[in-house]
């Protein structure tokens, strides 16, 4: 063999353990962000449940000793401001601590994956700074989920009770009933909001990689299955420049209104996405960076032409 095939030889082998080391690298992340996932979804949940027994027990007490005769709407206004209290500011302010550790690390993980392997990594006062404002926008949707899914309904029970002739025991048992039953689904909605911000911390993170590392493009790549998304599977494969990417992500940090936050992440329909630019040269600004809906699996990576 000669000189020149032992060399390319040697060459080979060096790049096969570099690509191992990038799946270990990889497959290792992937379980460190499951696991920070799994603990920031129970320290949520644990904190959403014990907020939503102090709730109840706290409201019927309330219902209980103001009694028939003394009922009035404004009594009906006070139950549901104890609803809103325990599971909007309340829940906010005792879920604050674990959101923002785990919004950190979580952020730290996705800047070390935006990285090149064995980089050191650092983690600054711009990292922070922005795992500070993506914690504070997380811990909104947490206290917001009471007035956007919750309010309405427990309305219209205690109000209920004013048109027809069931007694105060009866719209106690009602409204346990009811509190149970629209409260169970919130358990979802902070499983799902839990990892939809994970998924979108994990890949602002990213972005501050590739900043550091002066990565030039980088790629979006969607799990392709029969549970992939119409938006994912258009948005396989398609290559933006790292400026992009970190333009998206100073405008998602820059906004504190959270429909304006909507409004730069925007999810797109099927027919609206049928509609998208087949060059991908005018995309739209909040498509740079996945998750591009609840439960998205589509991923971020650098990409080296």
């Amino acid at each position: 063999m000669s000189l020149f095939s032992v060399k390319m030889l040697f060459k080979r082998v060096e790049d096969l353990e570099e690509r191992v080391d990038d799946i270990l690298n990889i497959s290792k992340n992937d379980r460190d962000f499951n696991k920070m996932l799994r603990q920031l979804q129970d320290a949520v949940l644990n904190t959403y449940d014990s907020k939503r027994k102090a709730a109840i027990n706290e409201a019927i007490d309330y219902l209980i000793k103001t009694g028939e005769k003394n009922f009035t709407k404004k009594n009906a206004d006070e139950i549901n401001a104890i609803f809103q209290k325990h599971l909007g500011e309340d829940l906010m302010t005792a879920a604050e601590k674990d959101v923002s550790k785990y919004t950190a690390d979580i952020l730290k993980l996705g800047k070390k994956e935006g990285m090149p392997v064995n980089t050191k990594l650092s983690f600054g006062v711009a990292d922070k700074e922005a795992a500070k404002i993506l914690t504070d926008q997380n811990l909104f949707w947490i206290g917001n989920n009471y007035d956007e899914n919750m309010s309405e309904d427990f309305t219209k029970i205690l109000n209920g009770y004013f048109e027809s002739d069931k007694t105060i025991q009866q719209i106690a048992e009602d409204l346990e009933l009811k509190f149970n039953d629209v409260t169970d689904g919130g358990e979802q909605y902070f499983e799902a909001l839990a990892h939809h911000q994970a998924n979108t911390v994990r890949e602002l993170g990213k972005v501050n990689g590739w900043e550091a590392a002066e990565i030039d493009h980088y790629e979006i790549r969607a799990i392709i299955d029969d549970r992939t998304s119409e938006i994912c599977r258009r948005m396989d494969g398609v290559i933006f420049p790292v400026s992009r990417a970190i333009k998206y992500r100073d405008k998602i940090l820059s906004l504190k209104d959270p429909e304006d936050i909507k409004k730069a992440s925007p999810w797109l329909t099927p027919e609206q996405v049928a509609e998208l630019p087949e060059d991908n040269k005018d995309l739209l600004a909040g498509l740079s960076m996945p998750p591009y809906h609840f439960r998205c699996r589509t991923v971020a990576v650098a990409h080296f032409k």
